[in-house]
């Protein structure tokens, strides 16, 4: 993904983020494929622990996002969302990432 395509995205992604809704979100995946060093898609939650790690990876450079319950047809090179099954409530998520985060990093669960 080019330079272009990348702030194409994120001002696409903070767009979603003031007003977001599913049909905004399927529009979001679907017209800017892709994964790069600031966007990484995940099938489904994972550790705490390795989240952290990736946030802090992205932290390290120039930020970025996880985007969880998108999944990638490796044969076409596209991605579609799929959700997730077993989605745990936002407030005891971020307590157990804050657990392997540094206090002066900023971020977001949305």
């Amino acid at each position: 993904m080019n330079s272009n395509n990348i702030k194409s995205f994120k001002d696409s992604f903070y767009d979603f983020c003031d007003n977001p809704s599913r049909d905004k979100f399927r529009k979001l995946i679907l017209n800017n494929t892709g994964e790069d060093n600031d966007l990484d898609f995940k099938t489904e939650v994972y550790e705490h622990y390795k989240i952290a790690k990736d946030i802090i990876a992205m932290s390290n450079t120039k930020g970025g996002a996880l985007i969880f319950g998108i999944t990638e047809d490796k044969t076409t090179s596209s991605f579609e969302p799929i959700g997730l099954i077993n989605l745990e409530d936002k407030t005891p998520f971020q307590t157990k990432l804050g657990l392997y985060l540094p206090e002066q990093l900023e971020y977001s669960i949305i």
